[in-house]
């Protein structure tokens, strides 16, 4: 089974996050937020 990330790209600055698709539902992981924060430099 592959896991794919999804990008998800801010268009005023095209920057790019790829997570992986959160299933059921649309709630994050932990290690989601974290590399969120990790991109975003918080």
């Amino acid at each position: 089974m592959f896991k794919i990330r999804r990008p998800l790209q801010n268009p005023e600055t095209q920057q790019v996050i790829r997570l992986h698709k959160p299933h059921p539902g649309n709630i994050l992981k932990q290690y989601q937020i974290r590399e969120i924060k990790e991109v975003l430099g918080l």
